[in-house]
């Protein structure tokens, strides 16, 4: 079982986390429930944490957490007071660690370069994918990148966002871009760079963006979707519209970009905002974690225009129909 539960937990970063995958998971997070193993008790916290949103959400991480100290402290090393003291949080999936979020309004005496490098040293986030620092003042923001820039070894991050609010407000182009040396060399899987308040673009490496679109495949390797998520984020509306367009045609490997089409549709990110609401239509009801976030749209008029509106109102109908006719 543990050589399956290898493989499975390999899958789980390395592919969509779509429902078949993830009962793959929870069958690994049952055996090792039955034969007395912390994980099994982490795999099945860390999946109904997946779904939870609201105040069930913050139950189901305090109680990750508790459990994590108690049973998988030195999987975790260094950070154990940070997560003890909510200076840090702990994404996990498949028993591992596959985001974090850094607190540093939260850090006290702990320097943001501390924080930052016991998440990328722990033993269970040798496979880390995103990594979300939340800074104080600009300088904060120097001290991160230049963690993260120097850092060694380098997990296979796929998404940095080093913030001075909840999310990203704009797409900022790539002109001044913190995220370029990042996205090169350090981190060639990198597809998501926010810095501040805004998502910098991150060119294509290997191929023109119109080239390697043209040539995605499904299902996606790590450099397709390398490709297609620094698409979402182009500066270019076309680039990003021929991405979507892309995704609407692949639901399944769709899954995998959930979080940054969320990420899209927030106020102001994006504009118009269509093309991505299109995509999540498309998908059904595998895009049912971006429901929170439709459902915020046609409520908002002081954030979105009638059409977006209208358009976020007929999704979030098809997907509770949908939805409930495949329950």
């Amino acid at each position: 079982m543990l050589d399956d539960y290898e493989v499975v937990s390999a899958r789980a970063f390395a592919e969509p986390y779509a429902d078949e995958l993830r009962a793959l998971v929870r069958v690994c997070g049952d055996h090792f429930e039955q034969h007395g193993d912390p994980r099994g008790t982490l795999i099945a916290l860390g999946e109904a944490r997946y779904d939870a949103r609201g105040r069930r959400a913050h139950e189901l991480q305090a109680a990750i957490d508790a459990h994590v100290l108690a049973h998988h402290a030195a999987e975790i090393d260094g950070l154990a007071e940070l997560v003890r003291f909510h200076q840090v949080t702990l994404e996990w999936r498949a028993g591992q660690i596959y985001g974090a979020h850094v607190d540093a309004r939260r850090l006290g005496v702990t320097s943001v370069w501390a924080a930052v490098s016991a998440v990328l040293r722990a033993p269970a986030a040798r496979g880390l994918r995103r990594l979300v620092v939340r800074v104080r003042r600009e300088r904060d923001i120097r001290e991160a990148h230049g963690t993260i820039q120097n850092h060694e070894p380098k997990p296979p991050l796929e998404q940095i966002s080093i913030l001075l609010q909840v999310r990203p407000r704009r797409l900022a182009g790539w002109e001044t871009s913190g995220g370029a040396a990042l996205g090169q060399a350090r981190y060639p899987t990198l597809h998501l760079y926010a810095q501040g308040e805004g998502i910098y673009a991150l060119m294509p490496h290997g191929v023109p963006v119109e080239r390697a679109l043209a040539e995605l495949a499904s299902p996606l390797d790590d450099d397709d979707r390398t490709a297609l998520g620094r698409a979402l984020t182009s500066p270019d509306p076309l680039v990003r519209e021929t991405a979507l367009d892309w995704l609407a045609a692949h639901p399944h490997d769709a899954v995998g970009f959930l979080d940054l089409l969320a990420l899209l549709l927030q106020p102001g990110v994006m504009t118009p905002q269509l093309p991505v609401l299109g995509c999540l239509a498309a998908m059904g009801p595998a895009a049912r974690r971006a429901r929170p976030v439709v459902a915020a749209i046609p409520g908002r008029a002081h954030r979105y225009d009638q059409e977006t509106r209208r358009a976020a109102g007929a999704v979030l109908a098809a997907l509770d129909s949908r939805g409930a006719r495949g329950s």
